[in-house]
């Protein structure tokens, strides 16, 4: 709940901006993580995709959406109540996705890193069997690496975000021709 609260109004306009690039009828795949959770209570009015998740949270958000929503099953990891583990990562591999939407811990010139291991490989394999992967990153999770490297910055195509990237970055990410999608400011709300 505290990451949640984290940055909440920079994740919120970085969900609406994530939710534009989504066309009608697209089998979409939602990653862990407070800012894909986001994405998802965005998502929730849709009626025409098919999502796909190994986020409890995330399939809790959306029971109210009249879009079909599966889980994933496997191995239950908490405190993220993330699935995990060979069976969920096989039924990744069994389907093919238009969209991935990768949550991260951390960027630097290299690649896209998390914290936990074991949420790596399901997020590995979601990159392998879709046809766009959109990161959604938060501008304090710049330059900063932790535990588990989930692929180099060329295999994501678009970068949403709330902040410019440090000028290396964006250097970084033009070589990697990966779009940079930079959100408006939250509105300061009045005290």
């Amino acid at each position: 709940e505290q990451r949640r609260r984290k940055n909440a109004a920079a994740k919120a306009q970085m969900a609406a901006a994530a939710a534009r690039m989504i066309g009608a009828r697209e089998t979409i795949a939602l990653d862990v993580g407070t800012s894909v959770l986001a994405l998802a209570e965005v998502l929730v009015p849709r009626s025409d995709l098919r999502i796909f998740t190994n986020s409890i949270p995330t399939a809790s958000a959306l029971t109210a959406s009249r879009s079909p929503v599966y889980l994933l099953g496997g191995q239950l990891r908490g405190p993220e109540l993330a699935v995990i583990g060979p069976v969920a990562t096989a039924q990744v591999r069994d389907y093919y996705f238009d969209r991935f939407f990768l949550g991260v811990s951390g960027v630097i010139e290299s690649g896209f890193y998390d914290y936990a291991l074991e949420d790596s490989e399901v997020k590995r394999a979601f990159i392998e069997r879709s046809k766009q992967v959109i990161v959604l990153c938060d501008s304090s999770k710049f330059d900063h690496r932790s535990l588990a490297l989930i692929c180099g910055i060329e295999r994501c195509h678009v970068l949403v975000t709330d902040g410019p990237p440090p000028p290396h970055l964006a250097q970084a990410f033009k070589r990697a021709m990966i779009e940079v999608v930079i959100t408006p400011p939250a509105p300061i709300s009045a005290m």
